[in-house]
């Protein structure tokens, strides 16, 4: 980025309501991390298996990106569902001072009521050892089959017992489980 004027919007290609808008000026020439307020509300939420609303960047009357996409949340749906404690799987190689990957995650089976259909699930453990796992996603009425993502770095080796919470209305939506990290 160079020094001078900038005005930065994010358009939806598809008019829901929404949209980005800043601007100011950069002192200095360099990198800059940013975040541009939001303006409106949605009119529409994103469909189950939709991608989302498409986006346009712009910076100074220039398009700089339109390959991203935001879902739209349908806050109506209120998230009933329970995770079934007997059958979660911690997946991949925990070890002390490794950062982790996509393949360290852990699967969960949910039981999703039929009207929670189309509602976002958002599940998360607490941080033991300096990493901790989460997961986001909508739900499908019935069984079904999750996975939440590992993130940072074992720092000792052990056993480590995880809480999870969830944003479930039903009581009984919360389990433990155990990673074992190795030296």
């Amino acid at each position: 980025t160079k020094a001078g004027s900038y005005e930065i919007t994010a358009t939806t290609a598809n008019a829901n309501g929404y949209a980005f808008h800043y601007n100011g000026v950069f002192l200095n020439t360099g990198l800059y991390t940013m975040q541009i307020p939001g303006q409106g509300s949605p009119t529409e939420p994103t469909l189950m298996d939709g991608a989302g609303d498409p986006i346009k960047i712009q910076t100074n009357g220039s398009l700089v990106c339109e390959n991203l996409k935001i879902k739209v949340e349908d806050v109506t749906i209120i998230p009933e569902y329970i995770i079934n404690c007997s059958q979660i799987t911690v997946k991949g190689k925990y070890t002390v001072n490794q950062i982790l990957t996509p393949s360290n995650e852990l699967s969960l089976q949910l039981t999703v009521t039929l009207t929670a259909t189309g509602a976002t699930y958002h599940i998360y453990s607490n941080t033991v050892n300096g990493y901790q796992f989460e997961g986001k996603g909508i739900l499908i009425g019935g069984n079904q089959t999750i996975t939440l993502k590992a993130s940072s770095q074992p720092q000792k080796n052990g056993s480590d017992t995880f809480f999870l919470t969830t944003n479930s209305s039903l009581a009984a939506t919360s389990c433990t489980f155990v990673v074992k990290v190795a030296a």
